[in-house]
């Protein structure tokens, strides 16, 4: 969710600080929105966010566990990274370029063990 409309680098920028402080959902849901935005500032569309994962996390504390697109805020990017890396579907197809990358990469190296 960090990086929807937003550069890898500039998360990488805030990643370790947000996860730091937030380390669970619930620590997420107590913040109030002007100490996430300290740290997510840089990401841009910071109101949104905060409020958007806010959401996120009280969903993911109820989440069934079955259906990754019952939870609010998550898109087809979100929904292939977490088939490929979570339950580990390779043949799918992705739109963004980094994930056909990974793919191309991951099914050449089953390839090779087979």
């Amino acid at each position: 969710m960090m990086l929807n409309q937003t550069s890898y680098k500039q998360v990488d920028r805030v990643r370790h600080e947000f996860f730091s402080r937030f380390d669970s959902p619930e620590t997420l849901i107590k913040a109030s929105d002007d100490e996430i935005i300290d740290i997510i500032r840089p990401l841009g569309f910071y109101n949104r966010r905060a409020k958007q994962w806010k959401k996120f996390s009280l969903a993911w504390m109820e989440w069934d566990g079955v259906n990754i697109n019952d939870l609010p805020g998550v898109g087809k990017y979100a929904s292939d990274s977490w088939k490929i890396f979570q339950e580990g579907v390779y043949d799918i197809e992705v739109e963004d370029k980094e994930l056909k990358k990974y793919l191309q990469w991951i099914n050449n190296e089953k390839n090779i063990l087979i």
